[in-house]
Order: C-alpha cells, then structure tokens, then sequence
C-alpha cells in the first residue's frame, strides 16, 4: 500500500478559525457575566457567549472500519473537550465550534488526535442578507468513510474542507431569491482511498404563499471530480419544485421533487450518455411535550472516497422521548441504497444502521449516555457484506455558560 505523508491542509484551515476565535475577546469590553444554573445568561439579550461540552465516551466496536474481510473488534476510549463561541448583533451571527477527539484503543493503529472546526456568519439586512458555513475536519476513515469498499486497509487519515456561502434578496415580504454555492474537498493519506472535490450553485426563488405556506423553484448544478488515481468528473443538473408547511404547532414538513440529468466522464472523455433521474427530498418534524421526532429522506448526488459518486437514496427516523425529568430514551434508524452510472464493484450497495440508547440527567451539567448501533452493509457486484455492533457509554459535562457583554 502506497503511502503518502498527512496533510497540513487541516491546520492550515484551523488556525484562521482559531484565531477568530480569540480577536473578538479582545475587541469586547471585558464585562463577563456568569450564566444562572438554569443555563440562561444572567446578563443582556444577544452579546458574545462562551460555552464548552466535555465528553468521555468508552466504546467497542466488532467492526470499526466496516471491513468485509478479517476484522479486529476495538475497544477504548475517546476524550473530546469542545468549545463553542457566539458573538450576535440585532443584524449579525457569527458562530465557532472547535472540537478536539483524542482517540485511544487497545489496537494501536486505531490510536489518532481529530481536530473538527465549524464557523458560520449570517447578517441580515432589510432587504439583503448574505451567510457563510465552513467546515474543516482533520480525522481518519473510521470516522469520515462509510466503508473500506472491500479494500484491506487500515484506518488511514483524512482531511475535509468545505464552504458554503448564500446570498438572499427578499423584494417584498413574500419573495425571496437566493443563490447558494458549496465547495468541498477531500483528501487521504494513502492512495488506496481517491481524493476528490466537489462543487455545487443552486439559485432558488420562494414565494411564501400565506403564514403556514411556502413554494420554492431551486436549478440544481454540480460537478464531482476526482483529484488522484483515475481522472474522472461527474456533471449534474437539474430543476426542483418544494413546498413547506406547518400542519400545527407541533407538527412541521417540506417536500421538494424534481429531475437531473448527469454523465460520465474518465480520462476527459465521456464514459456515459446524458442519462434523466428523478430526485426529491423531504421530511417531517413533531415536537411534543415528552416527544421530539424527525422524518427525512432524500435522493441525491452523494460522494464516496473510492473514486466514485452515486445517486444516492436515504431515510431516516429519530426520536427522542422524555420519561420524566431525569431520564429520556432515543431511537435512530436509517436505510441508504446507490446506483451508479458506471459499474464499480466494492462501492457501497445499501446501508441498515439502528441506534438505540438511553440518558440520565444526573444534575444541571452531568449527562450520562448508554447506546447500541447496529450497521449492516453490502457492497456492489456481490463484494462482500459487513456488521458492525457498537456500544457506547458517555460522561457529558456542560459548564455553565459566559457571557461578554458589549
């Protein structure tokens, strides 16, 4: 196996952010406030808040990498310190999320430090507003890949880039256009993994039909192109009509059909036809006294780090449900399945995955978490299939809350 030396390019993504992070303290005037224990800040609406999560989770997995050869099951622990920063104005939201997961495990190879840091800004005007989301993940494939797609390998490093800006003009309260785009790239430290990017613009118009209401026209175009091993990009294209509603105070959905063309090329040569699918995408949202659940499901374009990019159709159930105060019970289960315009044997065929756990609120800011997952997967061209039975056990500590006035 032909390995290359890790990135920088993670670090090089987080220092900007960790600096952000840091220049509003010293912009602020320093007047801290502590929160109250109901998590409330005690001090004014809005301001800059400083908060941070920390978590111990002892895990073991029979299958971490999802292999459908010779697996080695793992146990250990991982320590994950998270700190969270918002700074809001009437007009402004900037947001930053730094997380840091040390992973330790009785197989040493699974041992690495993951660095994950998000940062989003939004302003909004009285007609205009314009947004940003940015992404960087510096991890390994147990974490960032789906699978080994039948390949033996070891769990080998990863480094995610995104960004995803949006601008909005709204003519009249009922109007709305917007045009969004996304950047993301992906690159592994060995190239028995693709490195990959992609890139998406989708302008929409939405009409908001009454309070309850909206219909939405988004264009849909995106290209998938590989970076490494075999010279390949996707093109996609194509138009879908929506349509958001709120059934009731509790009870929320949006559905969006449509239709994209997409094809083929290898080596700068057109490996398929243009050939038409239909997509959608949707969901319901209930929020109850003692439930909160979600519904989604959509069929899109879907990247994978094996060189390949499926259409790719997905639902998912969560809920989670309080028994009292102390205690609340949460379900997961999901189901993935992709076709692919070219034939790639060992890419990912479907996807059965179950989570079932339970917490107890010991105090204010002491969570205790117990789960089992379950993941069932098979691979193209008859390639093999793959198990996977997880348990966790988390400690949660969520400090109390600052704030800094301006």
């Amino acid at each position: 196996m032909n390995l290359r030396r890790p990135t920088t390019a993670a670090a090089a993504a987080l220092l900007p952010m960790l600096l952000a992070l840091l220049m509003p303290l010293a912009a602020q005037a320093q007047t801290y406030t502590q929160a109250s224990d109901n998590g409330s800040p005690s001090g004014p609406p809005g301001g800059l808040s400083l908060s941070a999560i920390g978590t111990e989770t002892g895990m073991s997995s029979s299958n971490p990498l999802l292999s459908v050869g010779p697996t080695k099951s793992i146990i250990g622990s991982t320590t994950t310190p998270e700190f969270i920063i918002n700074d809001a104005t009437p007009t402004s939201l900037l947001k930053l999320d730094n997380r840091i997961d040390v992973n330790s495990f009785n197989q040493t190879s699974y041992n690495s430090t993951d660095l994950h840091s998000a940062a989003g800004y939004t302003w909004k005007g009285q007609n205009w507003s314009i947004g940003s989301q940015q992404q960087a993940d510096y991890d390994t494939t147990r974490t960032s890949e789906p699978s080994t797609y039948g390949l033996n390998v070891s769990d080998v490093r990863h480094t995610g880039l995104s960004a995803s800006p949006q601008i909005t003009y709204s003519p009249t309260a009922a109007d709305q256009f917007a045009l969004a785009g996304s950047i993301s790239r992906s690159t592994y430290a060995s190239t028995a993994f693709t490195d990959y990017a992609t890139y998406s613009l989708s302008p929409s118009y939405t009409r908001r039909l009454d309070p309850l209401n909206a219909a939405s026209l988004t264009l849909q175009a995106q290209r998938y192109e590989t970076l490494d091993n075999v010279a390949e990009h996707i093109d996609t294209v194509g138009p879908m009509i929506g349509w958001t509603t709120t059934f009731s105070p509790r009870l929320s959905g949006n559905i969006a059909i449509g239709a994209q063309t997409s094809r083929s090329f290898v080596a700068g040569q057109a490996a398929t036809s243009w050939a038409w699918q239909y997509v959608f995408s949707g969901g319901l949202t209930f929020k109850g006294i003692q439930d909160s659940a979600a519904l989604t499901t959509n069929r899109v374009q879907f990247p994978y780090g094996n060189g390949t990019e499926a259409l790719q159709t997905s639902i998912d159930l969560t809920d989670s449900h309080a028994l009292n105060d102390r205690f609340s019970l949460d379900v997961d289960a999901n189901y993935t399945t992709s076709s692919y315009q070219i034939n790639t044997p060992g890419s990912v065929q479907n996807l059965i995955g179950g989570t079932g756990g339970a917490t107890y609120h010991a105090t204010k800011r002491i969570d205790l978490e117990a789960s089992y997952q379950y993941r069932y997967e098979t691979l193209t061209s008859n390639a093999g299939t793959a198990r996977d039975n997880r348990v966790m056990l988390n400690f949660v500590y969520h400090p109390n809350i600052w704030t800094v006035s301006h």
